[in-house]
């Protein structure tokens, strides 16, 4: 019985050097997978916004760092005492203002600087469901446990995946 997957790479295709800048983005699949490549040395940048999930969000910070975006405070919200972003993970939240906007713009700086030059591009989804903030319909990369009746949840299609990875400018 079989336990594994076993994946046949084609022959002749580009292989991860130790010299090649990386970045991983995604889910904790990703944060793991980054996590083994810095312990064996590789050079590599993992998730700038900290965990996220869905194609979109992903999609977005992505953007975010290609436009250079720095964060001030109404791209904050603040909640029962902590300030954060619906785009970051929770990780960058704070209950002071400044120090969430120092995390969150020093990793955005570091990210943008890294995807400048980065070889390769890891990304893992982990779901294609999104939540959508009501107020502005856009989708959020974290919910920040803020109560549901805030969001609008939907499942992404295939088309809307590949139409916001192909609008990339990276990618176009």
């Amino acid at each position: 019985m079989e336990f594994r997957t076993k994946v046949e790479l084609p022959v002749g295709q580009s292989k991860i050097c130790h010299s090649d800048l990386l970045m991983s983005w995604g889910s904790c699949f990703s944060e793991n997978i980054g996590k083994l490549l810095v312990d064996n040395k590789f050079n590599c940048d993992i998730n700038p916004f900290g965990i996220l999930y869905n194609p979109f969000s992903i999609a977005k910070s992505i953007s975010l760092l290609l436009d250079e975006k720095v964060y001030g405070e109404d791209d904050l919200r603040f909640d029962k005492g902590i300030w954060y972003s619906l785009m970051h993970h929770s990780s960058f939240s704070s209950s002071d203002k400044l120090e969430c906007l120092n995390k969150i713009n020093f990793r955005m700086i570091k990210g943008s600087a890294t995807l400048g030059k980065a070889n390769w591009l890891i990304i893992t989804w982990g779901t294609a469901r999104v939540y959508e903030w009501k107020e502005t319909g856009e989708v959020v990369g974290n919910c920040h446990k803020l109560p549901d009746k805030l969001f609008v949840r939907r499942l992404l299609d295939v088309d809307e995946i590949v139409s916001v990875y192909i609008s990339l400018p990276m990618l176009s």
